[in-house]
């Protein structure tokens, strides 16, 4: 089908032009009812990719070493009743999550004593005897703590003003797994602490919460840079046009372009991760470039009498460059499939 068949097509049949427009739409929409997200390492590698078969393997077999790690820190120091209490709680309270396999912290340490007859295992400090411990006792579970190799540097920083409580998640099974619910759980959590201990500063680190954060970046990012693009574009198109027709017209547009492309992503199974996140973005700038075109060229032509003339001199004049320029940044995208890099190739098809 030649430029003038299309051209023709458009101006002599325009009920069906937007019949098809619409059926098209309308046939990508349940997708986006499959349309994921994943924002973990996971995006990063193909399925097939051997370095993540490899590492499924290994986690079927020892487990899970993604984490979920509460920094824990007080001026004035670790090794007091109040803080080792603290400790204590929060690492029952992490024990609670369903999400977790184990948790690690000084509240769970135990170290080994010996001699030539004989090895014991022993607690670093016992919760429930922490109110008859005196300064010496004190002094003697930090001694213990910042001189064995499992807990200096680890579980309790140098200074003692710092201490972790560390999460091991329970086995993915090879599946992405949406840590968010739990990160979220875990934050309402401690603003409960950081009001009832307003001297000790409570952080997230972890895999876990890094996860969660690239997808809360992106929602963040979604929320202030599309309306901020929207409200520009609206500016310039004000500036250009002056007609509030020719904007709605354009908007509409691009509208049913990002859906219709969400919608076929669901369908492909590409998943949103940090970096297919921006194709809306790209799609919104692409398009609209075309259709200033499109519609310049029709405003300038039309003078309310001859709109099928002016029309049908716009999609002449401007039908092989918005084509070319369209195509050519398709196959700029493409080049992006052969990307080892799992999420820049799925970028290269939407």
């Amino acid at each position: 089908m030649n430029k003038e068949k299309i051209i023709s097509f458009i101006l002599n049949t325009p009920k069906k032009s937007l019949l098809l427009s619409l059926i098209i739409f309308l046939l990508t929409i349940p997708g986006l009812f499959f349309l994921q997200s994943d924002f973990s390492y996971r995006t990063w590698y193909g399925e097939e990719a051997p370095l993540l078969q490899n590492y499924d393997r290994y986690e079927k077999e020892f487990g899970n070493d993604d984490n979920i790690v509460i920094a824990l820190k007080s001026p004035s120091g670790i090794f007091n009743k109040k803080t080792l209490h603290l400790i204590h709680e929060l690492t029952t309270d992490l024990q609670n999550f369903e999400e977790t396999a184990f948790v690690d912290s000084l509240s769970t340490f135990v170290y080994i004593e010996g001699n030539k007859e004989s090895i014991s295992l022993k607690e670093l400090y016992r919760p429930k005897d922490l109110n008859a411990y005196d300064l010496k006792d004190f002094e003697n579970i930090k001694q213990k703590a910042q001189t064995h190799f499992f807990s200096k540097g680890r579980l309790v920083a140098p200074s003692s003003e710092m201490a972790i409580i560390e999460g091991i998640m329970g086995p993915t099974n090879g599946k992405n797994i949406d840590y968010g619910p739990f990160v979220l759980k875990l934050r309402s959590l401690l603003k409960k602490y950081k009001k009832n201990y307003p001297d000790h500063e409570f952080h997230i680190l972890g895999n876990a919460q890094v996860a969660f954060l690239f997808k809360e970046i992106v929602e963040k990012d979604v929320a202030v840079l599309f309306p901020l693009l929207f409200f520009l574009f609206t500016l310039i198109l004000y500036f250009v046009f002056k007609r509030k027709s020719y904007i709605t017209l354009i908007y509409l547009n691009i509208g049913f372009s990002i859906t219709s492309m969400m919608g076929l992503m669901g369908f492909l199974g590409f998943k949103i991760t940090s970096i297919t996140s921006i194709a809306p973005q790209m799609l919104l700038t692409v398009a609209l470039a075309d259709l200033i075109h499109l519609m310049s060229n029709f405003s300038i032509k039309n003078d309310g009498k001859n709109i099928r003339e002016a029309l049908e001199n716009s999609l002449e004049n401007n039908f092989s460059p918005t084509l070319l320029t369209t195509l050519t940044t398709a196959g700029g995208l493409l080049s992006f499939t052969f990307s080892k890099v799992a999420t820049i190739s799925e970028l290269g098809i939407p």
